[in-house]
């Protein structure tokens, strides 16, 4: 079997634009050529980082992290969201949501979802979530989640 030289993963906003970057390995960046969209929500800056993994041994577990930053995404007056897909193998995967000084949040519900279907269901499976007492910061962490599935927090301000 031939190692994957690369891995490629989807980030997309309803925002003003996006700030993708991969910590642990050399990558590039694509603009997407089909948008993503979450339920009836489309969203148009779509950015792809295409990770180079030519370096990792074949059958060796290794970690791969993304940062992405998004600019002004998040203008609901009442209710927001963010959301990240499970693609094939994942054995975890997290969201670390950072709140504005002057807008913690004040509820949260998690969701899971065949990605693409818009049909969300309450998310039932095994996880870590860590919500700060002071609402600046929630962490949600998803253990074997399904692949081509999304997972979704979705809180209220």
């Amino acid at each position: 079997m031939q190692p994957a030289q690369q891995l490629s993963f989807q980030f997309a906003t309803t925002g003003v634009g996006l700030d993708p970057r991969c910590l642990t390995h050399h990558y590039s960046l694509k603009k997407a050529v089909e948008p993503d969209v979450h339920g009836d929500r489309r969203l148009g800056e779509n950015w792809e980082v295409q990770v180079d993994v030519s370096d990792v041994p074949l059958n060796e577990e290794f970690l791969v992290i993304n940062e992405i930053t998004y600019w002004n995404a998040f203008r609901g007056e009442d209710q927001d969201w963010a959301a990240i897909k499970a693609e094939k193998d994942t054995r975890e995967i997290a969201l670390l949501l950072l709140f504005p000084q002057d807008k913690p949040y004040k509820s949260y519900e998690l969701y899971a979802y065949p990605h693409g279907s818009g049909k969300q269901k309450l998310f039932a499976g095994e996880s870590t979530i860590f919500p700060s007492k002071n609402h600046m910061t929630l962490f949600w962490k998803v253990n074997n989640p399904k692949t081509d599935y999304t997972y979704e927090i979705v809180w209220t301000w």
